[in-house]
């Protein structure tokens, strides 16, 4: 890997091996787990789905509000 870093450069390997897609993916699971925490409560798997939906809903609630709000002027 690091040769191959050091061969085509950081941005070109990014692309290459999709790291931006991944890094994304582990930043979501660091944050749900940092803010809902690694464990389910609920004991039946009903109540997981359901808590999980819950959970996750919060999460992007909080993401969308810390987003900027953009608009295109012409």
């Amino acid at each position: 890997m690091q040769q191959s870093l050091m061969e085509q450069g950081r941005k070109r390997w990014q692309k290459h091996t999709n790291y931006g897609r991944r890094a994304k993916a582990e930043n979501a699971i660091y944050r749900y787990k940092s803010i809902i925490g690694n464990k389910l409560k609920s004991r039946t798997f009903l109540n997981q789905k359901t808590e999980s939906k819950v959970a996750a809903n919060i999460l992007n609630i909080m993401t969308k509000l810390g987003m900027p709000d953009t608009k295109k002027f012409a």
